[in-house]
């Protein structure tokens, strides 16, 4: 089937109402457990997919899991964060209780249970395929997968720092698992796709527009395609991949399909763009489908239900008993009444030094507690535009007692959590790091302090400028983001960019200080100790550089940046056989970096090691094709086997 051609709706509707005789008609096993597969749709609004309403959408794979399932209509996330809320969709749990409650920090404690435990003590094989590092495997998310692919280019970065991979790659790789699988077991699956995620580069698969039932802000125009366009063209590629992944599914099995978004993404609603500072509809309210054996074809769901139960009720369609919470979502009825579902998000604590915020939803009725509360009637004001706080209601007061009683049992602790590695907090403490740690929870309500925002935004397009030689734009942005600085002084977005103004103004010194002041209030961030680095190195101490180095690396074992800077120093130091180590070690530690494997491929090819300089080199070129310098050393590589042909096929992929 050619890759780029979706699946139509009504051919999958057709194939997931097989029933269970049929299926076994076609080579099925009758009264065999079905396979699962679980998808989860990062950063993706309800909203975006067609059979949610959205008119101009390419979803034709995912409406058609509606038409063959069962569309919960009002389907909401715990977190507007990535890790939180896949924490919550594996376990159960909320997020105060399994304690990922927020990206890059912290480790899944053993005593919880995921859905991948339980079907692999059940007897499931069990595979994940991630498309962003957010879901690192050092984070416990790994734990009863047989497989946990997260491997990514590090070179492939995406716009918060995170190694990621798009859905061509994600659907590849489940592909080649699923080949390999034999007949008899049944298969659980689980494929992330990350590529909705700012920024927005659909290429050519951008749709029509993208109707919004909220009312959100229309989108900026870039390169003939709105922001909400092409966010929308996004989406439409994770359809394209998802009808892939179906169409290669070994035939003749029983299987139930399971999608939802993790959070959703705002365009502009009450001042956000993107996800993680509010508890508003657009980044809370995702699409959840699911749909195969045993579930009701054309059923919709319209109560308000948690995501966070997907996990008991996928174990239920199989068959296998739980030890996951419950209850199970409604199938077939509606329920009897609404759930209170809870929602949080500690970033604009954790980021900013501002208020966190906790929420609870129960119907048409929603509660946030925050520095100035709020109340909303979801029914009548879906844009949440119109505060009932001063006003409420019996059911408003209700809402939140419950909000209330939920806190007490989950408070909204932001104080970090004890890092991933043990030799990490010893280098943090000794570093002074993580004593006396604020615990980041300002009285700022995010309301206000998205107002600021503006004018760091503004700031990032003047350092742009610098970037392209615009002398005074650097000192421009350094006098923008002191005077932010100056008003949210616990701002880690904010100090790190002004680090970086500094650094480019010429100050060295200043920019080192201002980001020990970040790294202080989140010494867990790698990134900060990379940068930290390089400021050490420009200021000429190359041995604290080296240090600063090395605990990056410690945060992260698979940072290709750290490692290369590491393996840099030891061979100007002279320390060659050093340098070959450290680069061999972050291969072993499953780093894929088109940068290391070239170095290595350097290395090798000048001891005359050719088999090994062509694995190297081949690697490199496949990882980072457009790289002139991987094809180049890889022509010379051909140029020693006596491969004249080859040769000049190679360096003609170096020029420029």
């Amino acid at each position: 089937m050619d890759r780029h051609r979706p699946v139509s709706g009504l051919l999958l509707s057709l194939l997931l109402s097989l029933p269970a005789p049929a299926l076994a008609g076609a080579g099925g096993r009758e009264g065999s457990a079905p396979d699962l597969l679980l998808v989860t749709l990062d950063t993706t609004r309800a909203d975006a997919l067609g059979c949610y309403g959205a008119t101009g959408a390419r979803t034709p794979t995912l409406d058609g899991l509606a038409v063959g399932g069962v569309r919960f209509d009002s389907a909401w996330s715990p977190a507007p964060l990535t890790l939180p809320a896949h924490a919550s969709l594996l376990t159960g749990l909320e997020p105060g209780a399994h304690g990922l409650r927020d990206n890059g920090w912290g480790v899944l404690d053993p005593a919880h249970r995921t859905l991948a435990q339980e079907l692999s003590a059940a007897g499931w094989a069990t595979a994940a395929f991630v498309a962003s590092r957010v879901l690192d495997r050092r984070l416990g998310l790994d734990r009863g997968f047989d497989l946990y692919d997260d491997r990514m280019t590090a070179e492939r970065v995406g716009q918060y720092g995170y190694a990621e991979r798009d859905a061509t790659e994600v659907v590849a790789a489940a592909l080649a698992w699923l080949r390999t699988q034999p007949a008899g077991r049944p298969l659980f699956v689980w494929v992330h796709f990350y590529d909705p995620h700012a920024p927005y580069e659909p290429g050519s698969e951008v749709p029509g527009t993208l109707r919004s039932a909220q009312g959100g802000a229309p989108g900026l125009a870039q390169g003939g395609a709105s922001e909400r366009e092409r966010y929308a063209g996004e989406v439409a590629a994770v359809d394209r991949e998802l009808g892939r992944l179906l169409a290669g599914w070994p035939s003749g099995r029983k299987r139930v399909v399971a999608a939802v978004g993790d959070h959703g993404e705002a365009f502009g609603e009450h001042g956000e763009r993107g996800h993680g500072l509010f508890l508003y509809r657009p980044t809370l309210e995702v699409p959840m489908l699911v749909a195969g054996e045993g579930v009701p074809q054309g059923k919709v769901i319209r109560t308000p239900v948690g995501t966070r139960r997907l996990a008991a009720t996928l174990l239920r369609l199989l068959g296998v008993a739980s030890r996951l919470p419950g209850p199970p979502l409604p199938l077939t009825a509606e329920p009897r009444e609404a759930e209170p579902i809870f929602h949080e998000t500690l970033f604009p604590a954790s980021a900013y030094g501002w208020s966190p915020l906790a929420a609870v939803t129960r119907g048409p009725g929603r509660a946030i507690a925050a520095p100035r509360p709020e109340l909303y009637d979801l029914a009548r004001d879906p844009a949440e535009a119109r505060n009932l706080a001063a006003s409420p209601t019996g059911e408003h007061r209700r809402l939140q007692r419950l909000l209330l009683e939920h806190l007490k049992r989950h408070p909204l602790d932001v104080a970090p959590p004890a890092p991933i590695d043990p030799e990490a907090a010893a280098a943090l403490r000794s570093l002074g790091y993580l004593s006396g740690q604020s615990r980041r929870s300002g009285s700022l309500d995010p309301k206000d302090g998205v107002l600021l925002l503006a004018d760091f935004e503004a700031a990032g397009v003047l350092l742009e400028a610098a970037a392209r030689g615009d002398g005074s734009a650097a000192a421009a942005a350094v006098g923008k983001l002191e005077a932010l600085v100056a008003k949210s002084p616990e701002s880690v977005p904010f100090l790190a960019r002004l680090a970086t103004a500094q650094a480019r103004a010429g100050r060295l010194e200043p920019a080192l200080a201002t980001l020990d002041r970040a790294l202080h209030l989140s010494p867990q961030l790698d990134f900060l100790h990379l940068e930290r680095g390089e400021l050490l190195l420009a200021l000429g101490h190359k041995g604290a550089a080296e240090a600063a180095f090395r605990l990056a690396l410690e945060l992260d074992p698979r940072s290709a940046t750290a490692r290369l800077k590491l393996a840099e120093l030891a061979l100007r130091a002279g320390r060659k056989e050093e340098e070959e180590t450290l680069l061999r070690e972050g291969l072993a530690a499953g780093t894929r970096s088109a940068l290391l494997l070239a170095r290595l491929g350097e290395i090798t090819l000048a001891r005359g090691d050719l088999a090994e300089a062509d694995r190297h080199l081949a690697e490199a070129t496949s990882l980072l094709p457009e790289w002139p310098r991987a094809w180049a050393l890889w022509a010379e590589v051909a140029r020693r086997q006596g491969r004249p042909d080859l040769a000049e096929e190679r360096r003609r992929r170096a020029r420029p």
